[in-house]
């Protein structure tokens, strides 16, 4: 059963170490993702990091677009 692709949009901070190490794990590798939405609740499964899109616009926070590929179960 293919998972799918899924991403999400970060505030990013290049200093952080959390988002140096996401722009590292583009290897190819499966790893263990955990996302806390804003409510506190939390989606964990198991995906390959495709890609990680830093972008930046007048007057805002530096963002970022990070891409997915689904390798495990999807858990809430």
């Amino acid at each position: 059963k293919d998972g799918g692709e899924c991403s999400v949009e970060i505030s990013y901070d290049p200093s952080a170490a959390t988002h140096t190490a996401i722009e590292s794990a583009i290897d190819g590798a499966s790893k263990s993702i955990e996302i806390t939405w804003s409510d506190a609740s939390t989606m964990t499964f198991s995906a390959i990091i495709s890609s990680f899109s830093p972008s930046v616009s007048i007057d805002s926070a530096l963002s970022a677009s990070i891409g997915m590929k689904i390798t495990g179960a999807v858990t809430f």
